[in-house]
Formats: structure tokens, sequence, C-alpha cells
């Protein structure tokens, strides 16, 4: 059963060609992996769980390829929900973005457009 916070998600999270690490920018602690992303939030897969209704700024450094050349997305999420993951020694945490800014929303959408899975 998953636990949740009421989810309003509106637009569809894509699936990227890579996964970058989602770092606590208070801690450098790496929280776990970008599983998936839209302009509205994203979900992190890792060992465990995160807490859930919990707020972090988290930065997400991207790779560089196609066009991405040091870029970091930099924005606080809030923890929404938790599940198991596919993989049983994994678990998915969804998160929402607060208020992120213009150039975090336009970094997000270059990463979808670039290094995301097409449908």
């Amino acid at each position: 059963m998953k636990d949740r916070i009421e989810e309003r998600r509106t637009l569809k999270r894509r699936h990227l060609l890579v996964y970058p690490d989602v770092i606590d920018a208070k801690t450098r602690e790496v929280l776990g992996r970008l599983g998936d992303i839209s302009s509205e939030g994203l979900l992190i897969v890792s060992r465990k769980a995160l807490p859930l209704d919990e707020m972090y700024t988290v930065s997400i450094p991207l790779p560089d390829i196609r066009g991405f050349q040091g870029d970091v997305i930099g924005v606080q999420i809030q923890t929404c929900w938790s599940s198991p993951d596919i993989n049983d020694e994994l678990a998915d945490t969804g998160c929402k973005f607060i208020n992120p800014d213009k150039e975090t929303l336009s970094l997000v959408a270059n990463l979808i457009k670039f290094l995301g899975f097409t449908e």
C-alpha cells in the first residue's frame, strides 16, 4: 500500500535516458536518483523512502551531454508519497516542486526535450 499526502499531479512525468543524482543542497547527501520529472515535480528512487511531507532544497547536476554542460537544477521540493519500486531493494518517493523559478522550469523542459523518452 502506498503512503500518500494528497497528490494533485496534472502533468505526466517523463522518464529520462539518464538518472542523475538528487542531492540535498544543505547536507550534500545524495538522496537518490532522479526517476522521472515534469514541470510540477519529480520522482526520487533510493534505497529507502524519504519521510513524507518534508521539504528539501535539492540540486540535480545534469550530465555533460546533448547541450547540458555544467547545468544544475536547483529547486525546493516537498515529499508527497512513497511506495516500493519495481526493484524490491529500492523505494520511490514522489515530490512536488515548491515555487520553481523560470530558469528551473526552462532547464526541466530542456531536460525532458533532449533526454526524455518519447512515447
